[in-house]
């Protein structure tokens, strides 16, 4: 054999020892002397510097994956094809990390922004905990770590766009995300290349359920209803399986988890007595409860299958302890400082909103939500729905308080926020939030009760009913006993009507209270609800000056709209929305001038790049879906 003759490949003992091999034939001469098994198993690896250009093209592959072909010609080629797509697969798995996003630098400071903006609202997961495993390069070691992170950086996009774009500066990652749905797909993506195919097969954690919210959340966003409806009935159904969230409070002696498992390893590594899992497992219920009361109240007619209610023998958890989660350890928790107020007081605050009408559920799932069938029992349980919507936020501490005094300026995109300034803008971003609850949970039971009232009224009217009965009046005539009923005044149905304007003026002070920029990181969610309750205004002769039914005005005690009120209050509300939606409002002499609230909000976030940010926040794809499917109840 010539010197100068390089062997194609070495056999896999020579390779490992890095001794010279020969071809005189299987065993070579070394692994001859050695005795040892002579094989050629080890895969070969390419010489030279790495591919620079094929490794790009790999990260292309996130944003348009090549489809696999469905058939093959013959059963041999669709074998080596399946072979083939699931060593890729491993390999991907095997690979993908944090950066796989996007660079580390963006990375940590989409990190800071969640923990910022998201958390106040979807307090998950721990924050010290998280911190402390990334810190620790935890997304390239451990997959279940690095697909909640996708999640999350995934949902802070579609919730919050604005602020995400801010730190894409570089000219690789401005055109690799040209629009935040291309940086919202790339985290759907690595989420799903972290989880792998067999991610069901194992006892599930409280992160695993978690990833699957984030991922619903991402996909509500979007408006692509069908892949959220999916998430959230998985996220439900595995606490519900593994029973994350039931541990009683009284927890038994903890067993500390070991440092080398982590806290996002496997089940079988991580205690179950485990007291961040447990409170993690009630605060990703109840935001799992809030997010299918949102939408049922919006027109989806599913939520209570994949949401069970509570019953007798079934109840719902506590509410998470009220306190911040650097307090809260694996073995205990700590006392919250005096003075200062958690951010899971406001998380359960708008619990308890939505808690309100638990009763009204359970009629309309066991009855139907649509028929009378005990118009006066009906009738009382909205009212009583009603006036604990109403009472949920009395005891609320003052910094949730809509009177509470803001900070002398307006919260702006500044990178150097104290600690308290902090606290405070996210007090703001709660308190959005909730109200908006309050408002729209009031608004749909108004609304519950005069669709009711509608079907009674023709139910009555359709009835067959015989001669009226007449009885003797106190001045001696004769009154039918229909008229007689007719004199009596409904006083709910005069609670109701009032109680439409109220939720009017009432929006009107919340969007007056609140900067516009604190309520932006509530998502599509605030802009849903808020046209939700505008909308009421469209109706106006219907719903405000008259009781659905009558062919008078009903004359109502208390406060109440004129229809030059109205128009005043929704164009007030038109133009926050195309505010948070991110297009420029050129309306005319508006409410700004009638309504001072109103100019001092829209200063907040002009910027001499707005028409920028629009164009690389807006989701022109999906909208443009969603209009095609006719709006949003369409697409549920």
């Amino acid at each position: 054999m010539d010197s100068r003759t390089r062997l194609r490949k070495a056999c896999d003992a020579c390779s490992i020892r890095k001794v010279k091999c020969d071809e005189s034939g299987s065993p070579c001469r070394s692994c001859a002397s050695l005795d040892i098994p002579c094989t050629y198993d080890r895969p070969s690896r390419r010489r030279g510097p790495p591919n620079r250009h094929a490794a790009a093209f790999k990260r292309r592959k996130f944003d348009n994956p090549a489809p696999h072909p469905s058939t093959s010609p013959s059963t041999g080629r669709a074998t080596v094809a399946t072979q083939t797509s699931h060593s890729d697969v491993e390999s991907e798995s095997q690979t993908i990390s944090g950066e796989s996003i996007c660079s580390l630098e963006t990375l940590q400071l989409l990190v800071d922004d969640f923990f910022t903006y998201i958390h106040p609202l979807v307090p998950i997961p721990h924050e010290p905990t998280f911190r402390a495993a990334f810190a620790r390069r935890e997304d390239a070691t451990n997959k279940t770590f690095l697909a909640l992170l996708a999640g999350m950086i995934g949902t802070l996009v579609t919730s919050f766009p604005r602020r995400p774009r801010l730190h894409l500066k570089t000219e690789i990652e401005k055109k690799e995300f040209p629009n935040s749905i291309s940086l919202v797909r790339r985290c759907h993506d690595v989420a799903i290349k972290a989880r792998g195919p067999g991610y069901l097969d194992r006892k599930a954690t409280v992160y695993d359920a978690a990833t699957s919210y984030f991922l619903g959340l991402c996909a509500g966003y979007a408006y692509d209803m069908r892949r959220c409806h999916i998430y959230f009935g998985e996220c439900v159904t595995v606490l519900r399986v593994d029973d994350l969230f039931k541990w009683s409070q009284l927890a038994p002696p903890i067993t500390p988890v070991s440092a080398s498992s982590g806290p996002f390893g496997s089940a079988a590594t991580v205690s179950q007595d485990d007291i961040i899992s447990r409170e993690l497992g009630r605060r990703l219920f109840y935001v799992c409860l809030v997010g299918y009361r949102t939408l049922r109240q919006i027109g989806s007619s599913d939520g209570g299958v994949y949401f069970p209610l509570e019953t007798p023998t079934d109840r719902y958890p506590p509410l998470p302890v009220e306190v911040d989660d650097e307090y809260i350890f694996s073995t205990h928790v700590g006392m919250q400082p005096t003075g200062t107020v958690s951010l899971i007081t406001g998380f359960n605050a708008n619990v308890r909103v939505f808690n309100s009408y638990n009763s009204l559920l359970a009629l309309e799932t066991a009855f139907g939500s649509g028929g009378v069938f005990d118009w006066e029992r009906q009738k009382k349980i909205i009212w009583e729905c009603l006036q604990r919507a109403k009472n949920a936020l009395n005891n609320v501490p003052a910094e949730l308080e809509l009177s509470h005094p803001a900070t002398n300026s307006p919260y702006t995109y500044s990178t150097d926020d104290t600690s308290s300034g902090c606290r405070g803008m996210q007090y703001e971003i709660q308190k959005a939030n909730i109200y908006i609850s309050q408002l729209s949970t009031r608004s749909h039971l108004v609304d519950r009760y005069w669709s009711l009232y509608e079907a009674h009224k023709a139910i009555q009217r359709s009835s067959q009913r015989p001669s009226p009965v007449t009885v003797k009046s106190e001045t001696g005539s004769m009154t039918s006993l229909e008229e007689t009923t007719s004199m009596q005044i409904d006083h709910l149905k005069r609670v109701m009507c009032e109680e439409r304007g109220l939720v009017i003026k009432d929006l009107l002070f919340l969007l007056t209270t609140v900067n516009v920029i604190n309520m932006e990181p509530n998502g599509a969610s605030f802009t849903t609800k808020l046209r939700q309750v505008a909308s009421t205004l469209l109706n106006l002769p219907r719903n405000l000056e008259a009781g659905p039914g009558d062919d008078e005005p009903a004359t109502v005690a208390g406060p109440q709209l004129t229809i030059s009120e109205a128009e005043s209050y929704l164009e007030t509300f038109i133009e926050i929305l195309v505010r948070l939606e991110g297009i420029t409002f050129r309306g005319g002499n508006g409410s700004s001038a009638s309504n001072p609230g109103t100019s001092r909000q829209a200063m907040s976030y002009v910027g001499n790049n707005e028409e920028d940010i629009r164009h690389w926040a807006c989701l022109k794809e999906h909208q443009r879906k969603f209009a095609e499917a006719g709006g949003v109840l369409s697409a549920l």
